[in-house]
């Protein structure tokens, strides 16, 4: 073989070996995710057809790091880049690329190029954190095809279709509102969050008490036993949070929470009767103390500055007995919570009385012996 003729050979290798791994990248790029409750897939500059069971929750997410789009000046993303940002104005924004995907054990992350990240939790509210990263970001979100919304404040947008609900919440420094198209629009401080939670069933007013608990910063993170996983990947609302779940299968679900910063906050779990054989009644343990069950979310809330834990139980949530257990956490370093569910109940009944404790037992089984007797010697 002529050395042209290998040089040739080589350089045609070469283009097919380039052209197969261009070839793989795409197609893992295209393969998206599919978990239990949530599925998506990514083009190469957005994360597109995000589904929660089957229901379409949003077409299209794109992020912008801010700088980028200053520096191509406003056209294509709206008036007011600069020293302001007219939300309402911007559209078309032209997205980040998308770096990498990857997959947990219950969860799926997207990197963009210039910082920012997305977490995917399959669970059943789908709950999806973009993180800013560092650097002030841009983030559009292209709503379904006869989907309303709704800005409820400036840090909380609400989306509407065929009775399935989506929320948009800011956690941090930022703001989120709805561009002249319809659209989601959002800016976040460098330091800032995106989280958005789906309702499949509708919203209702504890879901609406749990997005201001989020929005204001007092969520720390949130963990949903709602499947037969043995371990759950955290959705984490703040910075320097880490949080997972573990079944043990002992009717008991365990949570692994640490924080850099030392103040309380709230740790929101759900859990399914399967997991723990209730969706009612529940005891909670932070780090082997019992913490101390409250009434109503002031009390909740009020527990992060107080100097033990507390919890307060939500009943069941949908047809699948999940219920939810939001714990306050009076202080940060690395907590374990331990929810199992309550036997305050054993002994009313419990399936195996041998009628001892049925009221007005024996009297009536001696009347009734007594009436017998003598209809016998009539």
């Amino acid at each position: 073989m002529t050395h042209t003729r290998k040089f040739t050979v080589a350089i045609l290798t070469a283009f097919l070996l380039l052209g197969a791994a261009s070839a793989v990248t795409s197609a893992q790029q295209a393969e998206g995710y599919a978990g239990t409750h949530v599925s998506f897939e990514t083009t190469d500059n957005a994360v597109v057809d995000y589904q929660v069971d089957g229901q379409q929750m949003f077409t299209s997410a794109e992020v912008e790091a801010r700088s980028d789009a200053e520096a191509r000046g406003t056209g294509g993303v709206g008036v007011g880049i600069g020293a302001g940002i007219d939300l309402g104005a911007v559209s078309n924004i032209a997205g980040a690329s998308v770096a990498a995907t990857a997959t947990a054990r219950t969860s799926a992350n997207v990197d963009f190029e210039g910082s920012a990240g997305l977490s995917a939790h399959d669970n059943s509210n789908a709950v999806l954190v973009l993180e800013a990263g560092g650097e002030e970001q841009l983030v559009q979100v292209e709503v379904p095809a006869n989907a309303e919304a709704e800005a409820r404040s400036d840090v909380i947008v609400s989306t509407e279709k065929d009775g399935v609900e989506g929320s948009y919440i800011v956690v941090g420094d930022g703001e989120v509102d709805v561009n002249d198209e319809g659209d989601v629009t959002a800016h976040l401080g460098e330091d800032a969050r995106m989280v958005f939670r789906a309702y499949t069933e509708g919203k209702t007013q504890d879901d609406r008490r749990q997005e201001r608990i989020v929005a204001n910063g007092n969520a720390a993170a949130e963990v949903q036993f709602v499947g037969d996983h043995t371990e759950v990947d955290g959705a984490t609302y703040l910075e320097d949070v880490e949080a997972e779940g573990r079944n043990t299968g002992r009717d008991q679900v365990e949570v692994e929470v640490s924080r850099v910063e030392a103040d309380g906050k709230v740790v929101m779990t759900t859990v399914s009767e399967a997991a723990v054989g209730s969706s009612q009644a529940f005891d909670v343990e932070v780090d082997g103390e019992a913490a101390t069950e409250v009434d109503t979310y002031s009390d909740l809330e009020a527990a992060v500055d107080g100097d033990a834990p507390a919890y307060k139980v939500v009943g069941e949530t949908s047809a699948e007995s999940h219920a939810q257990v939001l714990v306050a956490l009076d202080h940060f370093s690395d907590r374990n919570i331990e929810i199992t569910a309550s036997d305050e109940d054993d002994g009313e009944d419990g399936g195996d009385n041998d009628g001892e404790g049925l009221p007005g037992f024996t009297a009536v089984a001696g009347l009734l012996a007594l009436t017998l007797f003598m209809l016998r010697y009539r």
